[in-house]
């Protein structure tokens, strides 16, 4: 028993909302040979050898596996009164009736993948790109399409990634073709737990991804429109610079340390082989000034402005040793990509040509 309540609360501890104004929420339910957790827009389901039907609240819960014992013996007496006894340790309280529990899903689930775990790697990854901005619901999750692939978007609004392969040269299996949006929270959370092959199921309103241990993890997918992503991606960019990444990583990390003094921007410009990055700071008068080499496919200059926060996100998620940054002019959207199938799209700061 001690064992399974700690696996169970591992996840659910980490998944579910610890920040809640329902009461209910705070309790796990025992129930015909199975232990729930939810917030009724993610629900954590793992079997345990327990058939019985009862409610154990999870601050207690936690405290007494804190405690590390070898097992566990959990009481029901009257009044929905438990007792968990270990060795000569016993603590009692009382707990709520168990039909206040919200009822377990009855949806149909159909089987629409199998996935690998390195697939939850790359969404957790896309997460990074999802707006916090709860007035836009739709960007707030990851943007999943299943055909003979699998693709998924992530974008804030500022900045977008989208990778065109999430399998790469996995094995795979693909039942049936689909696209959703999955919510970003429960989504980052989950990948970590995840080490083998997943199935994944999928209903009018929830994703369900089945883990090898037979632990349900199912999710309330955002059933809205979409961005058009693809109008960003046209099929040919005017400009094409080529970068190495360590050397551009190093020039972010140097200019973040001096934030402070120079502000949360950086600009970019040149021509002829050398890109000249700085930021600066109006009101103090402060600025800092580098350049590196680059590989330039024509002789356009330029002169671009980022949010510095962003422009890292950017970088550090394209891991091919050279970073393409493809554009048409320094007022569109900028992309940057390695191989083809992950690109990353960057807005500009506004009046980037006439600031820089």
């Amino acid at each position: 028993m001690f064992q399974t309540l700690k696996a169970f609360m591992d996840i659910a501890d980490k998944i579910i909302p610890k920040k809640t104004d329902q009461e209910i929420f705070r309790y796990v339910c025992v129930d015909q040979g199975f232990i729930r957790a939810t917030d009724l827009d993610t629900v954590i389901k793992m079997p345990i050898k327990d058939t019985r039907n009862y409610l154990l609240p999870t601050p207690i819960l936690k405290k007494i596996l804190a405690l590390k014992p070898d097992d566990l013996t959990i009481e029901l007496g009257s009044d929905h009164k438990i007792s968990i006894i270990s060795k000569n340790k016993k603590i009692t309280f009382h707990s709520l009736p168990p039909a206040e529990f919200p009822a377990d899903l009855n949806e149909a689930f159909d089987l629409v993948a199998v996935w690998p775990a390195a697939v939850f790697q790359h969404l957790e990854r896309l997460t990074l790109f999802t707006s916090s901005d709860d007035t836009r619901p739709a960007l707030t999750g990851v943007f999943v399409q299943q055909d003979e692939n699998v693709s998924a978007v992530a974008t804030d609004g500022h900045i977008l990634q989208w990778n065109k392969n999430l399998f790469g040269d996995l094995k795979m299996q693909i039942l049936k073709p689909f696209k959703t949006i999955i919510p970003g929270k429960p989504l980052k959370a989950i990948a970590k737990f995840i080490h083998g092959p997943v199935k994944v199921y999928l209903a009018k309103q929830f994703i369900r991804f089945v883990l090898t241990t037979k632990l349900e993890i199912t999710i309330r997918i955002i059933n809205l429109p979409y961005v058009h992503f693809e109008a960003a991606f046209p099929d040919s960019f005017s400009n094409h610079l080529t970068i190495k990444r360590q050397e551009l990583l190093q020039v972010i990390t140097d200019t973040k340390k001096l934030a402070t003094l120079t502000g949360e921007h950086i600009r970019l410009s040149g021509n002829n082989g050398t890109m000249h990055l700085s930021s600066s700071d109006f009101d103090s008068a402060t600025t800092f000034e580098t350049s590196i080499p680059i590989k330039n496919q024509n002789e356009t200059p330029y002169e671009v402005r980022f949010d510095l926060n962003l422009f890292e996100k950017v970088v550090k998620a394209i891991p091919d040793e050279h970073i393409i940054w493809a554009y048409t002019d320094q007022d569109r959207p900028q992309v940057f990509y390695g191989s083809e199938h992950l690109k990353c799209l960057l807005m500009p700061l506004r009046g980037s040509s006439d600031d820089a």
